[in-house]
């Protein structure tokens, strides 16, 4: 089997990862993701994410989205405004 990220053929390297990621418990698989996150840009997009962006890019081009001026922020009044 060969192991491909998109249409990149992976490394060695990320397949020795990948398999030795394959030998944990998803418990700890959960942790190591969390611990690669924090080793990653800050500009990182997990496919969850570029999953959720073709969905709102979708959603926008079928004219579902909302405008933004038309979104209630609910800034004009603070809590506490009232209080003298």
């Amino acid at each position: 089997m060969q192991i491909t990220n998109g249409s990149k053929i992976m490394t060695p390297l990320s397949k020795e990862i990948i398999l030795m990621a394959e030998q944990l418990s998803e418990k700890k698989q959960i942790a190591l993701i969390e611990f690669l996150k924090t080793m990653l840009d800050d500009d990182y997009i997990s496919e969850e994410d570029r999953e959720n962006i073709r969905e709102a890019h979708a959603e926008y081009l079928r004219g579902e989205a909302i405008d933004h001026e038309d979104i209630d922020w609910g800034d004009d009044e603070l809590p506490g405004d009232d209080v003298e």
